[in-house]
């Protein structure tokens, strides 16, 4: 290669590299940018689920600073402190970056809203990568769909008004899922472990986005089925290949919950109307269209789904025959989200444990992000933007993309937190569902247990005809008294409080009993055999005077020899993705 050559070939790789770099920070630009607009002030603002999530990441970084079991905790640092097993009935894996980042950071505002960079700047680039992979390396249309999905409307209210941490995660992972699927039933099927890294991640975030994307994986195959697409046997087993690498990477997850619902009569969530939410009636397709055009953070997908429809109809000619797929399962999912489909006839069925049908709008939005994709590269390319250079039309589409997201979040912002509840001070309890808390008193203010969550679901059921008293940390003395459980310390996987009694007698502590030897109780240095009360919590015999109470969390063997299996398989997946990648590149290109 000549001198001349070289020098070309060298600036090239150079200038690549620069573009590159720079969509790296765009999409970093953009992350700030839907974080800052909550965050400037300095306020935390709170509703939906944020407690709920908040106490799963301050259990999670309890854990880390004080050596507990980290992947199947029993809850004694957050939801009153009272050893709950809720955390082993959510995947805990995809929040312990909020857990490090909080140990990180002291400032658990900061520490969060970074959390919340982090995650949106990888939902764009698992969004860039997957389409990327899809288009056979399309650079506007993948821009384009990172930004459209990770903006949709439903996304950001996931985090910015439910505050469902666990969904919003497990979206930003659908991409990948749905990538690995498509590629499994109807291109290359050599690609299956795609599939099963993209519903492992789902699955490490959020228990029913897991049902929903095997939902959208077995319409798939439905497709696939009707299509008749070759290789019948070789997909076959490669789906099989995928489903079982799933299972065995989230096995450490599932069993637990299993072992524990076989073992206990739990209280587990109760079945919602699917016709009415907690935030309200099921909309109409009228009301659902006004929710579009008011381009706010609410259960919809904001002006952008019309557009996207209005435009597919008047190109559907010129749309190649997946996207016009696409658009139809859009419309399809979004349709369902609204009273034309007859949700009542499926409130007694296992169908309903999707609890609010507005999920769906989660694969909506994947769809719409999807065909939008298509019609803004078509539409960037037309004439009309000929005279500009390739890198302006890609910011150009990137502002189309994110506008109306964007807009959706301040209008959001500037006009409904009008009419949250302002903490002023410290001691003041919430009494609005919305609120809003200065940085500066969040220890302060969560250290109030009232102000903590008060979450009772996968109690013992006597436990939870009986929660009042445990929330409120009260114990039950033999004599008919009560008094309040002292402070204690978890460290280690050991309990350990001090308890004065007047007299010998046994007392009914308010932290509650599982069965399954999860526990062994000394009182004084003296191993008790373990009971439990009417109100399905921990019995303990207590001497005259001073006593020090010792409960010690057991390991289960099972979930260590479960946890070293998934490592192993996710391990052989990296070493087999390094070695598809140096010897079968024409599989996997």
């Amino acid at each position: 290669m000549g001198v001349s050559k070289m020098t070309t070939f060298i600036n090239k790789k150079q200038s690549t590299l620069l573009k590159k770099i720079m969509l790296q920070l765009i999409f970093l630009a953009l992350s700030y940018l839907s974080v800052y607009i909550f965050s400037s002030k300095g306020y935390f603002y709170g509703g939906g689920d944020i407690k709920f999530h908040l106490s799963r990441i301050t259990e999670l970084t309890n854990a880390i600073q004080n050596h507990n079991n980290l992947l199947a905790p029993f809850s004694f640092s957050s939801f009153r402190n009272v050893g709950a097993v809720s955390q082993q009935f959510y995947p805990n894996i995809t929040l312990l970056p909020f857990a490090l980042l909080r140990i990180v950071f002291p400032h658990p505002l900061l520490a969060f809203y970074i959390g919340i960079i982090i995650y949106t700047y990888l939902g764009f680039i698992v969004g860039y990568y997957a389409m990327m992979r899809f288009t056979g390396n399309n650079v506007l249309q993948s821009v384009c769909f990172a930004v459209l999905f990770n903006f949709s409307v439903y996304h950001l209210t996931d985090i910015f008004n439910r505050f469902d941490i666990g969904e919003w995660i497990a979206l930003s992972f659908f991409p990948l899922a749905f990538l690995g699927a498509y590629e499994l039933f109807f291109r290359n099927w050599h690609s299956w472990y795609l599939a099963a890294i993209g519903l492992t991640l789902i699955a490490y975030s959020h228990v029913l986005s897991t049902l929903l994307a095997l939902s959208v994986c077995f319409l798939f195959v439905i497709i696939a089925c009707y299509c008749k697409t070759g290789d019948l046997h070789a997909r076959a087993k490669a789906a099989l290949k995928a489903s079982l690498l799933t299972l065995g990477m989230t096995l450490f997850e599932i069993v637990p919950m299993i072992v524990l619902s076989v073992q206990n009569k739990i209280h587990f969530p109760r079945k919602y109307n699917l016709l009415r939410s907690p935030g309200g009636k099921l909309p109409d397709i009228f009301s659902f269209i006004g929710l579009c055009l008011k381009n706010q953070l609410n259960m919809s997908l904001g002006i952008f789904v019309l557009l996207i429809i209005i435009a597919g109809v008047i190109y559907w000619k010129k749309m190649p025959k997946l996207y016009q797929v696409s658009l139809g399962l859009t419309i399809l999912f979004t349709v369902v989200t609204t009273t034309i489909f007859p949700w009542g006839l499926f409130q007694h069925t296992p169908v309903a444990v999707i609890q609010f049908p507005w999920r769906l709008l989660g694969i909506a939005a994947f769809f719409m992000a999807l065909t939008g994709s298509w019609l803004l590269e078509y539409l960037c390319t037309t004439p009309f933007f000929s005279r500009l250079n390739f890198e302006w039309i890609v910011c150009v589409a990137i502002l189309i993309a994110a506008f109306p997201g964007l807009c959706a979040a301040y209008s959001s912002h500037a006009y409904e937190v009008q009419t949250y509840q302002f903490i002023k001070h410290a001691k003041e309890e919430n009494t609005h569902a919305r609120f809003i808390l200065p940085g500066k008193y969040y220890y302060s203010y969560f250290s109030n247990m009232n102000n903590t969550a008060a979450h009772t679901d996968y109690y013992p059921q006597k436990a939870y005809a009986q929660r009042y008293s445990i929330l409120h940390n009260l114990i039950y003395k033999a004599d008919g008294s009560t008094q309040r459980m002292p402070p204690f310390n978890f460290t280690h996987n050991h309990l350990s409080f001090k308890l004065y009694s007047s007299k010998k007698q046994l007392m009914n502590l308010p932290l509650l009993h599982y069965f399954g030897d999860y526990y062994e109780l000394s009182v004084n240095g003296h191993v008790q055999q373990i009971r439990q009360s009417t109100r399905g919590t921990f019995l303990v015999n207590v001497a005259k005077g001073k006593n020090t109470i010792k409960i010690t969390l057991k390991n289960k063997p099972y979930r260590t020899v479960l946890q070293l299996f998934a490592l192993v398989l996710w391990l052989l997946t990296c070493f087999l993705l390094f070695k598809y990648k140096h010897t079968h590149k024409n599989l996997i290109s």
